[in-house]
Protein backbone atom coordinates (compact mmCIF):
# COMPACT_ATOMS: atom_id res chain seq x y z
CA UNK A 1 0.00 0.00 0.00
CA UNK A 2 1.37 3.45 -0.91
CA UNK A 3 2.21 6.15 1.60
CA UNK A 4 -0.65 8.21 0.19
CA UNK A 5 -3.12 5.41 0.83
CA UNK A 6 -1.88 5.03 4.42
CA UNK A 7 -2.34 8.75 5.03
CA UNK A 8 -5.85 8.65 3.54
CA UNK A 9 -6.82 5.70 5.77
CA UNK A 10 -5.49 7.48 8.85
CA UNK A 11 -7.50 10.60 7.98
CA UNK A 12 -10.67 8.50 7.84
CA UNK A 13 -10.04 6.37 10.96
CA UNK A 14 -8.98 9.18 13.28
CA UNK A 15 -12.33 11.09 13.22
CA UNK A 16 -14.21 7.81 13.63
CA UNK A 17 -12.14 6.92 16.67
CA UNK A 18 -12.67 10.34 18.15
CA UNK A 19 -16.42 10.09 17.57
CA UNK A 20 -16.63 6.62 19.12
CA UNK A 21 -14.59 7.73 22.09
CA UNK A 22 -16.84 10.73 22.61
CA UNK A 23 -19.93 8.56 22.46
CA UNK A 24 -18.50 6.14 25.04
CA UNK A 25 -17.63 9.01 27.38
CA UNK A 26 -21.07 10.56 26.92
CA UNK A 27 -22.81 7.27 27.63
CA UNK A 28 -20.72 6.80 30.74
CA UNK A 29 -21.56 10.26 32.02
CA UNK A 30 -25.25 9.74 31.29
CA UNK A 31 -25.30 6.40 33.15
CA UNK A 32 -23.49 7.99 36.07
CA UNK A 33 -25.98 10.83 36.27
CA UNK A 34 -28.92 8.43 36.11
CA UNK A 35 -27.49 6.31 38.92
CA UNK A 36 -26.75 9.41 40.99
CA UNK A 37 -30.27 10.77 40.49
CA UNK A 38 -31.80 7.42 41.39
CA UNK A 39 -29.64 7.09 44.49
CA UNK A 40 -30.44 10.66 45.54
CA UNK A 41 -34.13 10.05 44.95
CA UNK A 42 -34.12 6.86 47.02
CA UNK A 43 -32.19 8.55 49.82
CA UNK A 44 -34.59 11.45 49.77
CA UNK A 45 -37.59 9.14 49.98
CA UNK A 46 -36.07 7.38 52.98
CA UNK A 47 -35.29 10.64 54.74
CA UNK A 48 -38.65 12.22 53.97
CA UNK A 49 -40.84 9.17 54.52
CA UNK A 50 -42.13 10.61 57.78
CA UNK A 51 -42.00 14.30 56.86
CA UNK A 52 -45.72 14.69 56.16
CA UNK A 53 -46.70 12.59 59.16
CA UNK A 54 -44.54 14.61 61.53
CA UNK A 55 -45.91 17.82 60.07
CA UNK A 56 -49.50 16.62 60.44
CA UNK A 57 -48.94 15.53 64.03
CA UNK A 58 -47.03 18.76 64.75
CA UNK A 59 -43.96 17.35 66.47
CA UNK A 60 -40.25 18.11 66.10
CA UNK A 61 -38.83 16.30 63.06
CA UNK A 62 -35.25 16.12 64.33
CA UNK A 63 -36.31 14.64 67.67
CA UNK A 64 -38.61 12.21 65.88
CA UNK A 65 -35.88 11.04 63.50
CA UNK A 66 -33.46 10.52 66.38
CA UNK A 67 -36.04 8.58 68.37
CA UNK A 68 -37.02 6.39 65.43
CA UNK A 69 -33.39 5.65 64.54
CA UNK A 70 -32.57 4.66 68.13
CA UNK A 71 -34.94 1.67 68.18
CA UNK A 72 -35.60 2.48 71.83
CA UNK A 73 -39.20 1.22 71.73
CA UNK A 74 -38.47 -2.25 70.38
CA UNK A 75 -38.75 -3.77 73.86
CA UNK A 76 -42.09 -2.09 74.59
CA UNK A 77 -43.58 -3.23 71.29
CA UNK A 78 -42.32 -6.77 71.95
CA UNK A 79 -43.84 -6.72 75.44
CA UNK A 80 -47.20 -5.69 73.98
CA UNK A 81 -46.97 -8.49 71.44
CA UNK A 82 -46.15 -11.07 74.09
CA UNK A 83 -48.94 -9.92 76.39
CA UNK A 84 -51.37 -10.30 73.49
CA UNK A 85 -50.09 -13.78 72.74
CA UNK A 86 -50.52 -14.65 76.40
CA UNK A 87 -54.16 -13.53 76.13
CA UNK A 88 -54.72 -15.77 73.12
CA UNK A 89 -54.38 -13.10 70.43
CA UNK A 90 -53.21 -14.57 67.13
CA UNK A 91 -54.45 -12.02 64.58
CA UNK A 92 -55.40 -8.38 64.37
CA UNK A 93 -57.40 -6.50 65.30
CA UNK A 94 -58.22 -8.34 68.50
CA UNK A 95 -59.94 -6.40 71.26
CA UNK A 96 -61.49 -6.75 74.69
CA UNK A 97 -64.39 -4.77 76.12
CA UNK A 98 -63.91 -4.63 79.89
CA UNK A 99 -66.85 -3.84 82.18
CA UNK A 100 -66.50 -1.87 85.44
CA UNK A 101 -66.54 -5.20 87.35
CA UNK A 102 -63.69 -6.54 85.18
CA UNK A 103 -65.76 -8.89 83.00
CA UNK A 104 -64.33 -9.19 79.49
CA UNK A 105 -66.19 -9.40 76.20
CA UNK A 106 -64.09 -10.39 73.20
CA UNK A 107 -64.19 -8.50 69.87
CA UNK A 108 -62.81 -10.91 67.29
CA UNK A 109 -61.54 -9.13 64.20
CA UNK A 110 -62.74 -5.96 62.51
CA UNK A 111 -66.33 -6.09 63.72
CA UNK A 112 -68.82 -3.41 62.63
CA UNK A 113 -70.04 -0.67 64.94
CA UNK A 114 -73.30 -2.45 65.87
CA UNK A 115 -71.47 -5.52 67.15
CA UNK A 116 -69.15 -3.44 69.32
CA UNK A 117 -72.07 -1.36 70.61
CA UNK A 118 -73.92 -4.51 71.65
CA UNK A 119 -70.93 -5.66 73.70
CA UNK A 120 -70.55 -2.24 75.31
CA UNK A 121 -74.22 -2.28 76.31
CA UNK A 122 -73.76 -5.72 77.87
CA UNK A 123 -70.80 -4.38 79.82
CA UNK A 124 -72.78 -1.35 80.97
CA UNK A 125 -75.57 -3.62 82.19
CA UNK A 126 -73.12 -5.96 83.88
CA UNK A 127 -74.30 -9.03 81.97
CA UNK A 128 -72.21 -12.20 82.15
CA UNK A 129 -69.84 -13.02 79.31
CA UNK A 130 -69.57 -16.27 77.40
CA UNK A 131 -65.98 -15.45 76.39
CA UNK A 132 -62.92 -16.88 78.08
CA UNK A 133 -61.59 -14.50 80.71
CA UNK A 134 -57.88 -13.86 80.18
CA UNK A 135 -55.11 -12.01 81.96
CA UNK A 136 -54.36 -8.62 80.45
CA UNK A 137 -51.67 -6.24 81.69
CA UNK A 138 -53.27 -3.57 83.90
CA UNK A 139 -53.82 -0.08 82.54
CA UNK A 140 -51.07 2.24 83.82
CA UNK A 141 -49.83 5.79 83.32
CA UNK A 142 -47.57 4.41 80.60
CA UNK A 143 -50.56 3.54 78.41
CA UNK A 144 -51.91 5.91 75.79
CA UNK A 145 -55.64 6.29 76.30
CA UNK A 146 -58.14 7.66 73.82
CA UNK A 147 -61.13 9.23 75.56
CA UNK A 148 -61.83 9.96 79.20
CA UNK A 149 -59.22 8.25 81.38
CA UNK A 150 -61.86 7.77 84.06
CA UNK A 151 -64.45 6.18 81.76
CA UNK A 152 -66.18 3.11 83.19
CA UNK A 153 -65.80 0.94 80.07
CA UNK A 154 -62.34 0.07 78.75
CA UNK A 155 -61.54 -1.33 75.32
CA UNK A 156 -58.07 -2.80 74.93
CA UNK A 157 -57.16 -3.29 71.29
CA UNK A 158 -54.21 -5.30 69.99
CA UNK A 159 -53.47 -3.81 66.61
CA UNK A 160 -51.02 -3.98 63.70
CA UNK A 161 -50.69 -0.54 62.13
CA UNK A 162 -50.12 -2.03 58.67
CA UNK A 163 -53.04 -4.46 58.90
CA UNK A 164 -55.84 -3.63 56.42
CA UNK A 165 -58.45 -5.04 58.81
CA UNK A 166 -57.12 -2.76 61.55
CA UNK A 167 -57.49 0.16 59.14
CA UNK A 168 -61.15 -0.81 58.71
CA UNK A 169 -61.65 -1.21 62.46
CA UNK A 170 -60.19 2.26 63.00
CA UNK A 171 -63.39 3.70 61.53
CA UNK A 172 -65.37 1.63 64.04
CA UNK A 173 -63.23 3.03 66.82
CA UNK A 174 -63.95 6.59 65.71
CA UNK A 175 -67.69 5.97 65.64
CA UNK A 176 -67.69 4.31 69.07
CA UNK A 177 -65.66 7.05 70.69
CA UNK A 178 -68.02 9.68 69.33
CA UNK A 179 -71.19 7.90 70.45
CA UNK A 180 -69.89 6.83 73.87
CA UNK A 181 -67.91 9.97 74.70
CA UNK A 182 -67.13 9.99 78.42
CA UNK A 183 -68.23 6.37 78.86
CA UNK A 184 -65.51 4.49 76.97
CA UNK A 185 -61.74 4.72 77.04
CA UNK A 186 -59.71 3.00 74.33
CA UNK A 187 -56.24 1.56 74.97
CA UNK A 188 -53.86 0.67 72.15
CA UNK A 189 -51.47 -2.28 72.38
CA UNK A 190 -49.05 -3.13 69.59
CA UNK A 191 -49.28 -6.49 67.84
CA UNK A 192 -47.10 -6.24 64.68
CA UNK A 193 -47.44 -9.31 62.49
CA UNK A 194 -44.28 -10.80 60.97
CA UNK A 195 -45.52 -10.66 57.39
CA UNK A 196 -46.17 -6.90 57.53
CA UNK A 197 -42.72 -5.44 56.87
CA UNK A 198 -43.58 -1.92 58.06
CA UNK A 199 -45.64 -2.82 61.12
CA UNK A 200 -42.85 -2.54 63.68
CA UNK A 201 -41.58 0.74 62.25
CA UNK A 202 -45.12 2.14 62.35
CA UNK A 203 -45.42 1.07 66.00
CA UNK A 204 -42.09 2.71 66.87
CA UNK A 205 -43.23 5.87 65.08
CA UNK A 206 -46.39 6.06 67.18
CA UNK A 207 -44.36 5.61 70.37
CA UNK A 208 -41.88 8.28 69.33
CA UNK A 209 -44.71 10.67 68.55
CA UNK A 210 -46.12 10.01 72.00
CA UNK A 211 -42.76 10.60 73.64
CA UNK A 212 -42.34 13.95 71.92
CA UNK A 213 -45.90 15.25 71.79
CA UNK A 214 -47.79 13.31 74.46
CA UNK A 215 -51.04 11.36 74.35
CA UNK A 216 -52.67 13.39 71.57
CA UNK A 217 -49.61 13.07 69.32
CA UNK A 218 -49.58 9.30 69.80
CA UNK A 219 -53.19 8.95 68.69
CA UNK A 220 -52.80 11.48 65.91
CA UNK A 221 -49.86 9.52 64.53
CA UNK A 222 -51.88 6.30 64.58
CA UNK A 223 -54.71 8.10 62.81
CA UNK A 224 -52.30 9.44 60.18
CA UNK A 225 -50.69 6.04 59.59
CA UNK A 226 -54.03 4.29 59.18
CA UNK A 227 -55.37 6.89 56.76
CA UNK A 228 -52.26 7.39 54.61
CA UNK A 229 -50.91 3.94 53.82
CA UNK A 230 -48.59 3.02 52.32
CA UNK A 231 -46.18 5.63 53.64
CA UNK A 232 -43.33 6.20 51.18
Amino acid sequence: MSTHEHEKKDLISTPVAILLGSLIIALGLFAGLMFSDRRSSNTGNTQDKWANAVKAVDINKKKFDQCLASGKYAAKVTNDLQSGQGAGVSGTPSSFVIAPNGTQYRIAGAQPVDVVKALIEKALRGEPSTDAQVTLPPITEQDYILGDKNATITIVEYSDLECPFCVRFHATQEAIMEEYAGQVRWVHRHFPLDFHKNAKEYAYAAECAGEIGGNDAFWNMIDYIFKNQPLS
